[in-house]
């Protein structure tokens, strides 16, 4: 039967600068590497505040941060790992326009309910995830 070695890393908010996750990539993989023989497969599961607060260059630290955990990973292991990443709060970027409209469509949702919402008043509201979707 595969085995699957989970590593799951939270609540990084990771940020521009020194934030004591970002330098961590050959740690991490080195606190795995006694599992790596007995895995077929390797998921990294990123959830919720990988950043502190939703912007670009944040996400770009991620990026890199993720790109060198999965290579030092690979360098260890021969396995690239798979990874699956969920936003959480902090990841949405909530200094643009979008929080007015984003906070009328709250106050209808508790009054109206789902059903009532123009999909496109949604979609904007959801915007404050794009440097995540871009991630």
């Amino acid at each position: 039967m595969p085995k699957i070695l989970i590593v799951h890393l939270t609540d990084m908010h990771l940020d521009v600068g020194d934030n004591g996750v970002s330098k961590r990539s050959e740690q991490i993989a080195a606190a795995m590497q006694t599992h790596f023989p007995a895995a077929s497969m390797i998921l990294l599961a990123l959830t919720g505040d990988i950043t502190q607060s939703g912007q670009a260059d944040q996400f770009l630290v991620a990026e890199r941060f993720v790109s060198d955990l999965v290579a030092s990973i690979r360098d260890r292991s021969g396995m690239d790992a798979v990874v699956l990443a969920v936003p959480g709060n902090h990841d949405a970027n909530f200094g643009d326009t979008t929080v007015p409209v984003r906070t009328a469509l709250l106050k209808q949702l508790q009054t109206d309910g789902v059903e009532k919402i123009d999909p496109e008043v949604l979609g904007h509201c959801v915007r404050v995830f794009e440097n995540f979707e871009a991630f």
